[in-house]
This record gives structure tokens, C-alpha cells and sequence, in this order.
């Protein structure tokens, strides 16, 4: 598949918002213009996003290891157990 440039000529500050989105998704400028603007023009396949962030905890799950994931486990012991005394 070949690509080809185009000129996007827009206001400083259109600019900057669309700099700030690719940041914030961690792809380059193209690959986020071609995000945002491909439900847009009805093409299916969006940019590149497998050096992408998720913006979820799932990377953080099961990253403890050793006396951490058990330091870990007995601070949060109280959040499993129930007071009766809150549900009358």
C-alpha cells in the first residue's frame, strides 16, 4: 500500500489540541489525525496503537512480586471484610 502527504493548514492553537491528543494517546501526530478523522470519512482501519498506553490499571495487574504482593494483600485485608453494623 503507497500513502501520500497532504497539507493541513489550521489555526496555532487547532494545532496544539491536535499535538496534546497525539501525546496523550503516544502515537505521532499522523497516526492520531488518521484516528480521529477515520470514523469521520468511514474507513474502518484506525492508526497504529500497539506502542499505545491503555488507560486502564491493567498494566499494573499481577506487576508485584515477592514480599511486595504480600505486603500488599494484608494492607488491603480489611477492604474484604464486611461490617454488619454499616448495612442496618
Amino acid at each position: 500500500m503507497t500513502t501520500e502527504a497532504i497539507t493541513f493548514r489550521a489555526e496555532p492553537d487547532f494545532i496544539e489540541a491536535i499535538r496534546a491528543q497525539a501525546d496523550r494517546l503516544g502515537v505521532s501526530v499522523n497516526a492520531a489525525i488518521r484516528e480521529m478523522l477515520a470514523p469521520v470519512v468511514g474507513f474502518s482501519r484506525s492508526a497504529p496503537s500497539a506502542a499505545r498506553p491503555r488507560n486502564d490499571l491493567m498494566r499494573f495487574c499481577g506487576c508485584l512480586k515477592g514480599v511486595d504482593a504480600r505486603a500488599m494483600r494484608a494492607a488491603q485485608e480489611d477492604f474484604s471484610k464486611i461490617d454488619p453494623e454499616m448495612w442496618k
